[in-house]
């Protein structure tokens, strides 16, 4: 009896480690991430601005040939292209059709840029540029968050960086 019971125990054990070990303590979020292209290189060169909204389990699948931009050092956003336009507005339904998605705009900034800014970096003031510019668009500010990140590699010109943003979606936890 006891032997069966030792039995049951270690098995109740090695069932609970592996339930907790992979399916619910350390259980990997379903993705819900989606990000802009690969940053190629520090210049304009071979760099690749394509600007995609990419989700999985929701079936989007957008691209804008061109990213948003910025003059170097500073936060203002220039207007935007045609193109990228057309896809914000698709962002737009998207966003306004899933009231429970976010998306998270990280703005970035090289190391050697002067940050004039009321922002704690460049990148923070790039964001929040955007997200003004999608705010106006007729985005809910709650479904946008922002955020800033020093990238040495960010797509730049002699006088503007040309992929002045990344982008991610991701669940609002109400």
């Amino acid at each position: 009896m006891r032997a069966l019971l030792l039995i049951l125990s270690l098995l109740w054990f090695l069932f609970g480690w592996f339930a907790c070990k992979n399916k619910l303590c350390n259980a990997a979020p379903a993705e819900k991430v989606s990000s802009v292209a690969p940053v190629a290189t520090g210049s304009s060169e071979g760099c690749i601005t394509t600007l995609v909204f990419k989700e999985k389990n929701n079936n989007l699948d957008l691209a804008s040939s061109e990213n948003f931009q910025f003059e170097k050092s500073s936060g203002v956003l220039l207007d935007p292209s045609s193109d990228l336009n057309k896809v914000m507005e698709k962002v737009k339904s998207y966003l306004s059709e899933n009231s429970n998605r976010f998306l998270q705009l990280t703005g970035q900034y090289l190391s050697d840029e002067s940050n004039n800014s009321e922002y704690e970096n460049l990148g923070l003031a790039r964001a929040a540029g955007v997200k003004s510019y999608l705010m106006e668009m007729g985005i809910n500010s709650t479904q946008l968050q922002i955020m800033g990140e020093e990238n040495d590699g960010a797509c730049s010109t002699e006088t503007k960086i040309t992929k002045g943003i990344t982008a991610a979606f991701g669940e609002i936890d109400y």
